[in-house]
C-alpha cells in the first residue's frame, strides 16, 4: 500500500465512516458498524479484535483493489471512497453513463458497471476531448455531470431517507480531499500516460 493510498484509507475511515469506533443505528440495513465494516454484510469478521492497521488493510485489499485498474488517480479515489457506500457497479455504471452523455456523437460503451479497457479509454477520450474544446473548464464539465449522475442516483434511493443528507457530504467531502491531495490538474493527461 502506497502512502497515498493508505491516506485516503484513513481519510474515508475517519472522514466518511466515523473513525474507527462501533456505530449501532436502528435505520442502518448494516447492523453493527464499525469503522463503515457492516456485521450483516461480513458475519465472519471479528470488528472488535480487528486493529486499525487490519481495517486499513481489509479496505485495500476488499475495496481498493476493485479500482486499481483505473488509470486517472482523482476518479480512482472518488470511485473508491463514493464505491463502498453505493456498490461498485452502480458507481462505476454512473461513470459510464456520465462518459456516453459527454461524449456526444462518440461510440457509446457498455452501462455495465464493469470497469474495463472500453471504459478506461473513453474516460482518456471524454478528457481529451473536452480539453480541446474547453481548455480551461473541462475538469469542471467533467466533474460536474459526474456528480449531477450521482446526487441524481442517490435522489432516487429515497429523498425521504434519513442518510440522504449523508450521502450528498460523502461526494462533497470526497471531492475536496481529491483536490486537497491528488493531481486533478491538466496535467494528468501526461503524467497518466493519456495523450493524443
Amino acid at each position: 500500500m502506497t502512502s497515498h493510498q493508505r491516506e485516503l484509507i484513513k481519510f474515508m475511515i475517519n472522514t466518511l465512516e466515523g473513525g474507527y469506533k462501533t456505530h449501532t443505528d436502528p435505520n442502518d440495513i448494516g447492523g453493527k458498524t464499525r469503522a463503515g465494516i457492516a456485521s450483516k454484510y461480513y458475519p465472519n469478521l471479528d470488528l472488535e479484535a480487528m486493529t486499525e492497521d487490519e481495517i486499513d488493510e481489509f479496505y485495500f485489499k476488499e475495496w481498493y483493489s476493485k479500482v486499481e485498474r483505473i488509470s486517472w488517480e482523482p476518479l480512482k479515489d472518488f470511485i473508491f471512497c463514493t464505491g463502498i457506500n453505493t456498490g461498485m457497479r452502480p458507481i462505476i455504471r454512473l461513470l459510464q453513463i456520465t462518459l456516453n452523455q459527454l461524449d456526444i456523437g462518440g461510440e457509446k460503451i457498455s452501462e455495465d458497471g464493469l470497469y474495463g479497457n472500453m471504459t478506461d479509454n473513453k474516460v482518456k477520450t471524454v478528457c481529451l476531448s473536452l480539453r480541446a474544446t474547453t481548455p480551461a473548464l473541462w475538469s469542471t464539465i467533467f466533474w460536474d455531470r459526474y456528480f449531477m449522475n450521482v446526487y441524481n442516483y442517490y435522489s432516487q434511493r429515497g429523498t425521504a431517507n434519513h442518510h440522504f443528507l449523508g450521502w450528498y457530504n460523502r461526494i462533497n467531502r470526497t471531492m475536496a480531499w481529491i483536490l486537497a491531495h491528488s493531481n486533478c490538474s491538466d496535467d494528468f493527461l501526461v503524467t497518466k500516460g493519456i495523450k493524443k
